[in-house]
This record gives C-alpha cells, sequence and structure tokens, in this order.
C-alpha cells in the first residue's frame, strides 16, 4: 500500500493538472477568441416571440468566428460562438434568421439496401410527403438581411424583427439514387 501512494498521488496531480488546463470540463479557448459577451437577442415577428429560429451573426470585418444559436420558445437566445463558446464578440454584424416549418410525414433516410430503397419509393409515391415551409420573409434569411446590429461593452438585451408571420412553401424534390 506504502509502495502506491507516490503512484496514486502522481496521478492525482496530473489529473488535476489536466482539468485545470481544460477549464469547468470544456475544451480549451482556440487561441484569438476574442473577450465574448453574453448579450441575450429576442427574435419576434409582429410582436410574436420566434421560436426555434436559427439566428446567424455575420460579422463586419474579417472575423473568423462564427457566432449564432436557435432561438428557445420564448424567442431569445444567447448566441455561442465557435460553436461551442456562450456569447459574442463586440462589433456590428449582419443578422440573418430562418426557420423552417415540417408537416406531414418526414423525410425517410437514404435508402441503404433494397427493402429500405422499396420503403422510400412507396413514400414518395404515397403522396403524403413532409412539406416545408420557409417562415421567415427571405429578406431577412441571407446576407442582404436589412437586419443590422451593434454589439457594446454595455449591451445586455437587443431586439431582432423578423418581419412579417408567413408561411412560404418550399419545394421538395426527390433524389434519385
Amino acid at each position: 500500500m506504502i509502495d502506491q501512494m507516490p503512484r496514486r498521488v502522481f496521478l492525482g496531480t496530473t489529473t488535476l493538472l489536466t482539468l485545470s488546463m481544460l477549464g469547468c470540463g470544456g475544451k480549451p479557448r482556440p487561441e484569438g477568441l476574442p473577450e465574448l459577451y453574453p448579450v441575450r437577442f429576442v427574435v419576434t415577428q409582429e410582436g410574436t416571440p420566434l421560436a426555434d429560429a436559427t439566428v446567424q451573426f455575420v460579422p463586419d470585418g474579417n472575423s473568423k468566428w462564427s457566432t449564432g444559436g436557435v432561438t428557445g420558445t420564448d424567442g431569445s437566445l444567447i448566441p455561442n460562438t465557435h460553436g461551442e463558446f456562450p456569447g459574442i464578440p463586440l462589433g456590428k454584424y449582419k443578422v440573418i434568421v430562418t426557420k423552417i416549418l415540417k408537416e406531414g410525414d418526414p423525410i425517410p433516410s437514404t435508402p441503404m439496401n433494397d427493402e429500405e430503397k422499396k420503403a422510400w419509393d412507396a413514400y414518395w409515391k404515397s403522396g403524403k410527403t413532409e412539406k416545408q415551409f420557409n417562415c421567415v420573409e427571405k429578406k431577412y434569411g441571407g446576407n442582404d438581411t436589412p437586419l443590422i446590429i451593434e454589439v457594446k461593452a454595455d449591451s445586455k438585451e437587443i431586439p431582432l424583427d423578423a418581419g412579417s408571420i408567413t408561411k412560404e412553401p418550399i419545394k421538395v424534390h426527390k433524389p434519385n439514387f
């Protein structure tokens, strides 16, 4: 037992050093990641919170740090930068907002064998295929978005008006296999 003490102390110390280098169980911050601010954004359409919308913040300039997230049921989000770090760097951004509504039977996964191929073909012939709708006006869904914001050090909450409520059909094509 005494002979194993130095080994246990070494392993314990090594484990603690590794965890302290990683932070609270997360990945280490990438080199050059700027300071992030926990700004809350609230996305609405005609004054109604827009749940389950995808929001991307496109920085003005040459930043390599992607920032975005998905709104909750109350239309709000605190975006993640680089996919996993909560918050957003200071700066000006174009804001892209999209939301796809899906109705009907979901599209099956890509067929991998003859049996799945038969089910795939039957799905497309059934006429009960999934319908998809864009729920945000197109002008908010690309680089020409009129939504421009600036995140400042004292920013706490920024409202985002995503225009009128819409339900524009998206044409879904059957892929060929």
